[in-house]
């Protein structure tokens, strides 16, 4: 199975947007972004 998300900024700060994929409470997949309006996509194979 194939796990994915993906999540995009609404804004322009430098704030850092992260993404993570969890099994069983552990990260297994993660992806971050400070870009203004930044998108952060991840997929993982569980």
């Amino acid at each position: 199975m194939i796990v994915s998300a993906t999540a995009q900024k609404q804004d322009a700060s430098d704030d850092e947007l992260v993404v993570q994929i969890l099994n069983d409470g552990e990260i297994i997949e993660e992806g971050s972004t400070t870009a203004d309006y930044g998108v952060v996509g991840i997929s993982v194979v569980v």
